[in-house]
């Protein structure tokens, strides 16, 4: 039978920083120079996803404080594909207001970045806040 996973139990000695050893021995067969780690803490788990990137700058959409309205919803959904997602959070419920998140394989700069701006200027009504934010490499590494 064949592993999907692997874990290990580690004790918590209850410091704010907590160091994990990760096997990456596979990460060279993506061939790229950066991992794009995303942090989900809740009140019952910590999930650690890695993402192997190229790049040393993405950018992190969020939406949030909107109502869903499902034909809306897909047209967004529809014209957000046409983006390189690396990694989406999914639509969240918070009461009667939703949220979602993605990381995009953009930065600024790119060209293609301006169209998405030109989306999210078409659909900024339907979206009460909308931040983009540019993730960087921590050159202090």
């Amino acid at each position: 039978m064949m592993n999907l996973t692997k874990a290990v139990i580690k004790k918590f000695d209850g410091s704010s920083l907590f160091e994990l050893e990760i096997p990456l021995k596979n990460i060279s067969k993506f061939n790229k120079k950066y991992l794009l780690v995303i942090i989900l803490e809740t009140e019952s788990f910590i999930k650690i996803t890695i993402y192997p990137i190229a790049k040393k700058r993405i950018i992190k959409l969020s939406l949030s404080d909107f109502k869903i309205i499902q034909r809306e919803l897909d047209m967004f959904s529809e014209e957000l594909q046409d983006f390189p997602i690396i990694h989406s959070s999914g639509l969240i419920s918070i009461g009667p207001n939703s949220a979602f998140e993605c990381y995009i394989n953009l930065s600024l700069t790119d060209e293609k970045y301006q169209d998405l701006k030109i989306l999210l200027d078409k659909n900024k009504s339907k979206f009460n806040d909308i931040k983009i934010e540019e993730i960087s490499i921590d050159d202090k590494q």
